[in-house]
């Protein structure tokens, strides 16, 4: 299955969606992955919806996702992709990450508490 990250600007965490670098697109099944640059990183507005386009035609099924990786508008338009989500407490390494998805230790959900959402 492919998952969806923002990556910081050292490859080492996943962050939210406006705090990141790179987008990363990693196989769990080849544990192989992909990195380029945030195609949301030159936009002033639509930074959110710009990530979710780029993971839908990368065909993603899941998106990492840390407190206020989404807004309202932008978690709507994931919803309407019919995206999956990993979510997390805070921002964590990418080695955490793979280490907690083999021991089935992360929390795969179809929504995200409002909380978690940024306000906007």
């Amino acid at each position: 299955m492919l998952i969806g990250m923002v990556m910081d600007e050292n490859k080492k965490n996943i962050v939210p969606f406006i705090n990141g670098k790179y987008v990363r697109v990693y196989d769990d099944k080849s544990e192989k992955y992909k990195d380029v640059k945030n195609p949301s990183l030159q936009l002033n507005t639509g930074k959110r919806s710009a990530v979710i386009s780029w993971f839908y035609n990368q065909n993603i099924e899941l998106i990492c996702s840390p407190p206020n990786t989404f807004c309202e508008l932008s978690y709507k338009s994931a919803k309407e992709k019919k995206m999956n989500f990993l979510t997390f407490e805070e921002n964590i390494p990418f080695e955490t990450f793979k280490k907690r998805l083999k021991n089935g230790d992360i929390n795969l959900t179809s929504y995200i508490e409002k909380r978690n959402l940024k306000s906007n």
